[in-house]
């Protein structure tokens, strides 16, 4: 006679619950992270402060600029004032690098953290934030200040086209253009490879540039997908800008796991297959 009988437990766990695929890794992340991952979006906007910062100097001595311009659009006056926008906008752009290279430091131990949930591996935050500094500062402050460096370099050449009356309009426009199609897609991969592999600085560029070269719609669409926590700032104003910024700092991290997790896929395909089979598919079961 049984006098016991087993019954699972509805909130027990089984093996077909476990995430089968990076998809449901993420969705399972969210579920029992999430904490954890505003908790890295409070971190991220406390380092995104001085950024922050420049663009509402930049965007508060604008508007005074032009608020003290009594001409019509298309005069020496108006002209002379969109020309001191311009200088202003480039001298901020510059004056972010050091900034930059301080919020590298920063990503570099919140990238750690989260390759630590895209594994589905138990994260200590104070242990894994310091050991991502330490392995990874250096790359991620190069990768920081570059994107800004160049970004200020594009911001100065789209500006010269209202000082040439729009004569070098393609000159101009080309290092914007090479900057949005092809380095930010490049950059975002090198920093997902920066916390996953322990290579060079410029093995990471070589292999960001074959992942882009094969996979490119893959990339461009993860990473437009990623960057919808920053969408706001594309609605004109300058309160709808500052708000977007905020809030896609604090949901940085969130994008960042959509990201990694994507291109956690194409990895294994690409790279690990070959020379790192024994993360492949690590964080599914």
């Amino acid at each position: 006679m049984k006098l016991f009988r087993y019954k699972p437990n509805a909130r027990e766990y089984t093996p077909d619950m476990l995430p089968h695929t990076r998809k449901e890794v993420f969705f399972d992340v969210l579920k029992l992270q999430w904490k954890s991952l505003f908790a890295l979006g409070g971190l991220i906007l406390l380092a995104s402060l001085p950024i922050i910062a420049c663009y509402v100097f930049e965007q508060v001595y604008s508007s005074i600029i032009l608020d003290a311009v009594t001409a019509q659009e298309g005069t020496v006056e108006y002209t002379a004032a969109l020309n001191k926008i311009n200088t202003l906008s480039s001298a901020v752009a510059f004056i972010k690098i050091p900034f930059f290279a301080i919020f590298g430091v920063v990503m570099s131990g919140v990238a750690r953290i989260i390759r630590q949930h895209a594994y589905e591996e138990c994260v200590h935050f104070p242990t894994d934030f310091a050991e991502g500094v330490k392995q990874n500062s250096k790359s991620a402050v190069v990768l920081a200040t570059t994107i800004s460096a160049i970004g200020a370099i594009s911001n100065f050449a789209y500006g010269l086209r209202d000082l040439t009356d729009g004569a070098m309009n393609m000159i101009t426009a080309l290092p914007t253009t090479l900057f949005v199609i092809v380095f930010i897609p490049i950059a975002a991969i090198v920093s997902v490879l920066i916390p996953v592999y322990n290579i060079s600085f410029s093995r990471n560029i070589k292999w960001a540039i074959f992942i882009f070269a094969k996979k490119p719609v893959k990339v461009v669409i993860s990473l437009l997908l990623a960057a919808a926590v920053f969408s706001t700032t594309l609605i004109p104003g300058f309160l709808t800008g500052l708000i977007g910024r905020v809030v896609g700092m604090i949901l940085l991290p969130f994008a960042m796991l959509g990201f990694y997790l994507a291109m956690f896929d194409v990895l294994d395909e690409l790279i690990n297959k070959e020379n790192y089979p024994e993360i492949v598919g690590k964080g599914t079961f």
